[in-house]
């Protein structure tokens, strides 16, 4: 699901570059340079054939748009389907990410890294977006994308101010390779505490214990200014099943 960036030789294609032009996302310019590359390059090629093996593989287990809803794209470039009424609940990312990750924070840039999730409900999965409606007992699969390797760690802020560390299950942050869209190999069970819920994602090029920044965000909505680290952030709304 992804490749080192240490591993792969100066000059050839990453995996999100390689996904946008799968997409058709790029330029006609940047594409055509990616399709020369690929024309010289038996290793880009390999990669390329692997990622679309792992698309079509990841899409036949996608299930079908619920009725009523229309597909769109997400950050991360896969499809994801968002009704209308999440549209009104997806603009309070708007208030809670100026909140929880104030611009006066010096610790902003580590390159390309993104957060998503998967819902795991009643044995089926779907995938998450900004504003999501989610129910206590729903299981949450994260995935991630980054140009690069990183630690990462993934925390949650709560109606009622209390912060948790949904990943990863030990004291330390879990160093995660480069990758495109990867899915974590753990899950969280949402606990009863309804209402807007923040979620936030540090990925940092160097180890750190998770218990400081848990704590910060528990104390003042904000994580603990890092340098060269990365802050991804996406709200959800819990409310109790119909």
């Amino acid at each position: 699901m992804s490749w080192e960036a240490r591993s792969r030789p100066e000059g050839c294609l990453t995996d999100l570059k390689l996904d946008a032009w799968f997409a058709g996302e790029q330029p006609g310019d940047e594409r055509s340079a990616v399709a020369d590359h690929l024309a010289g390059c038996a290793r880009c090629r390999q990669r390329r054939d692997a990622l679309a093996s792992e698309r079509e593989a990841f899409l036949a287990q996608r299930p079908e748009p619920p009725v009523g809803t229309r597909p769109t794209r997400n950050a991360l470039g896969r499809a994801a389907w968002i009704s209308a009424g999440l549209i009104a609940a997806a603009a309070l990312l708007l208030v809670v990410r100026p909140t929880a990750v104030p611009e006066d924070q010096p610790t902003r840039r580590m390159g390309g890294a993104q957060l998503g999730f998967f819902i795991e409900r009643a044995g089926d999965a779907q995938p998450g977006v900004a504003g999501q409606v989610v129910h206590p007992g729903d299981r949450i699969r994260f995935t991630y994308s980054s140009d690069r390797a990183a630690y990462l760690a993934i925390y949650g802020r709560d109606a009622s101010g209390a912060a948790s560390v949904y990943y990863p299950a030990g004291g330390h942050a879990a160093r995660v390779p480069e990758g495109y869209g990867a899915l974590l190999d753990s899950a969280v069970e949402l606990d009863g505490v309804l209402g807007a819920e923040g979620v936030f994602a540090l990925f940092c090029p160097d180890p750190f214990a998770v218990e400081p920044p848990r704590a910060a965000l528990a104390g003042s909505g904000s994580l603990e200014p890092r340098a060269a680290c990365r802050v991804e952030a996406l709200a959800w709304i819990k409310e109790r099943a119909p």
